[in-house]
């Protein structure tokens, strides 16, 4: 299990947080507070879980109920992500296709 790291960016609209490591069990958990401080009112936040090494059912809800408190906030949650990450299964299992705007990872050239 990799140790989990956040790093945030502030901007005019909102925030980026790249997030890095494990998001399973009590990781997913701590990180649900630390992500719902990054959520303001009408603005945007990008979750970046492009590094996200392993991810269980504990790490989609997390996910899942930033989301549910972007919404009650009027703002929006886009998460960065390729087709090949290993939520992308998960999303499958659970049927939740559709739940999240995604957005695929710029790669540097």
């Amino acid at each position: 299990m990799h140790p989990l790291t956040l790093d945030c960016t502030q901007n005019d609209d909102g925030a980026t947080v790249c997030i890095s490591g494990s998001l399973i069990s009590i990781n997913a958990i701590d990180l649900k507070s630390e992500l719902h401080k990054f959520i303001k009112k009408r603005q945007k936040l990008i979750i970046d879980i492009t590094n996200v090494t392993d991810i269980d059912l504990t790490g989609l809800n997390t996910l899942m109920f930033t989301k549910i408190k972007c919404s009650l906030k009027y703002s929006d949650m886009v998460l960065v992500v390729s087709d090949q990450h290993p939520i992308m299964k998960l999303i499958r299992i659970t049927r939740s296709e559709g739940q999240f705007k995604m957005q695929s990872p710029i790669i540097a050239a």
